[in-house]
């Protein structure tokens, strides 16, 4: 098997000069040809997804983005369709986690028991 390395200089110039020419050629169309190329949506649904979020984290809730870049278009890496608009922490948690939801059950459990724990000598006390 030939590995290609992608992130070669070379490269990596001729995908911002690509990049570029694009902008240009469709400035205006650039952000929405975009989000339609990778989520299958316009930036119209976005919003309209956002707006019905309450404009805030589909997870957190969250009025912030946390990032400088905005707000994150979640969606299923195996089927593409947009699940929910998400700050940069929680999108950040889902991918590392990998969207396995054993394991964020598994993280919920760890907290909650950790939390009794913490609480019961407090309850001793009084």
């Amino acid at each position: 098997m030939i590995r290609i390395n992608l992130s070669t200089p070379a490269l990596l110039q001729r995908l911002r000069v690509r990049r570029c020419k694009e902008r240009k050629k469709y400035p205006l169309n650039y952000p929405e040809s975009r989000m339609y190329y990778r989520y299958g949506i316009t930036i119209a649904e976005k919003n309209s997804i956002f707006e019905k979020q309450g404009k805030v984290c589909a997870i957190c809730k969250s009025p912030d983005p946390k990032s400088k870049v905005g707000w994150h278009t979640d969606h299923d890496h195996a089927t593409n369709v947009v699940r929910g608009i998400l700050c940069h922490a929680c999108n950040t948690a889902l991918g590392q986690m990998q969207e396995n939801i054993e394991v964020l059950q598994s993280m919920i459990a760890y907290l909650q028991n950790h939390a009794v724990e913490q609480r019961a000598p407090d309850k001793e006390a009084t």
